[in-house]
């Protein structure tokens, strides 16, 4: 089979005088090698080690942050280039295991990683 994971994406602002259009809504279809996600709710606190399950070799990922007030930073070991602020999303491939950082307290944080 092909095109098993399907991406969709679309951005615009407007801030006072700034107007961006709106992009047009992109779609994109992934292939997937092996099949296999893992979904989780996950309370971050200083540094997590995310929970990939079975996934060998992680692929697109979604990660959302469900918190109101805190933010959650994601990246590889010890360096956190990903900053969620409360309520955000972010989609990506990732080629390795993850890390997640809390700027304080524990914030939840839903995220869905897919086997490549």
């Amino acid at each position: 089979m092909a095109n098993e994971i399907t991406i969709t994406a679309k951005i615009k602002a407007t801030n006072g005088e700034l107007v961006v259009p709106e992009s047009g809504v992109v779609r994109q279809s992934i292939n997937q090698t092996t099949q296999g996600y893992m979904a989780a709710v996950e309370a971050i606190g200083t540094n997590e080690a995310l929970v990939l399950g079975d996934i060998a070799n992680p692929g697109w990922a979604y990660f959302k942050n469900l918190d109101a007030t805190d933010s959650i930073y994601i990246g590889l070991t010890g360096s956190y280039s990903i900053e969620l602020q409360p309520g955000e999303v972010a989609m990506f491939r990732c080629k390795a295991a993850l890390y997640a950082a809390s700027s304080a307290n524990t914030p939840k944080l839903q995220y869905i990683i897919f086997e490549d």
